[in-house]
């Protein structure tokens, strides 16, 4: 079973670095990608050097970190980081802004 784990684990770190995934979309916290027909959830928030993983089930994906070296992390931030920047200012910021105007015309009312 460790054999299968391990191939899983680098499958995931080998998908990420050479991005062989469909990204899907983003909040401020994670992103969704699509790995083969399997959605996954990464934690986009912090820092990618210290926290930029697979996210989820905690005691799955402790176990897991198919990014487990700061150098794996930081390829695959690299990777996804272009469809982060343009999710948050194609879709983001435009909701946010007609929510911000939608409130802001309440006020003046």
């Amino acid at each position: 079973m460790s054999k299968e784990i391990d191939n899983f684990k680098k499958f995931l770190c080998d998908s990420m670095i050479n991005g062989d995934y469909e990204f899907i979309k983003c909040c401020e916290h994670t992103a969704t990608i699509e790995i083969d027909g399997v959605s996954f959830s990464l934690w986009i928030s912090n820092e990618p050097k210290y926290h930029f993983e697979f996210h989820g089930n905690y005691d799955f994906w402790s176990t897991m970190q198919p990014l487990n070296t700061q150098e794996k992390r930081l390829k695959g931030w690299r990777n996804i980081k272009p469809h982060i920047e343009k999710y948050r200012n194609d879709i983001l910021r435009p909701e946010k802004m007609k929510a911000f105007n939608k409130l802001k015309k309440e006020l003046e009312q």
